[in-house]
C-alpha cells in the first residue's frame, strides 16, 4: 500500500499508458479466426458431411412395419371404441338421472347422478366392483 500512496499523477498517467500499450500489442497479436461448427456424431455417421440432414436421415435404419393385426380385430376395437364412446356421452354429457349397461359375461357399468355428482360402478366378475363419483357438469 505504501508504495501506491507515494505515486504521483504524472507516474500514475505513464503506468496507465504502459499498461494501454501492452493490452494493445496483445490485441494486435492475437487475431481472431472464423469458427466453423462441425457437430457429428462420429460413432453413427463417420464419413458424413454434418450439414446434410436429408442424407443423415435417410441412412439410419428404419425398423419394418408390420401389421399383425387382423382386419376383424380392428372392425372388433372400432365397434368397442364406439359403443365406449356412446356411454361416455350418455352418462357424462347426458341428462338421465341413472342407467345401466350389461356388458356380458357379468361385467357392467352402471350410473346413478345424485347431488351434484354422478358415481358410476364397474362391475368385473374376477376384480369386483369399482365405484367412481365425480362431479356432474
Amino acid at each position: 500500500m505504501e508504495f501506491f500512496s507515494r505515486l504521483t499523477g504524472s507516474v500514475l498517467r505513464r503506468a496507465g499508458l504502459i499498461g494501454l500499450a501492452v493490452l494493445a500489442s496483445h490485441t494486435l497479436a492475437a487475431e481472431a479466426s472464423t469458427l466453423t461448427f462441425q457437430g457429428q456424431n462420429a460413432g453413427l455417421f463417420s464419413s458424413a458431411n454434418p450439414s446434410d440432414t436429408s442424407m443423415l436421415m435417410n441412412s439410419v435404419a428404419k425398423p419394418a412395419v408390420t401389421s399383425s393385426i387382423s382386419s376383424a380385430t380392428l372392425i372388433e376395437q372400432s365397434i368397442i371404441s364406439q359403443i365406449s364412446l356412446k356411454i361416455y356421452n350418455e352418462i357424462f354429457k347426458g341428462t338421465a338421472a341413472s342407467g345401466s349397461y350389461d356388458l356380458g359375461g357379468g361385467n357392467a357399468i352402471s350410473y346413478m347422478r345424485s347431488g351434484g355428482y354422478i358415481t358410476v360402478k364397474l362391475t368385473n366378475p374376477g376384480n369386483g366392483t369399482t365405484t367412481l363419483s365425480v362431479l356432474d357438469q
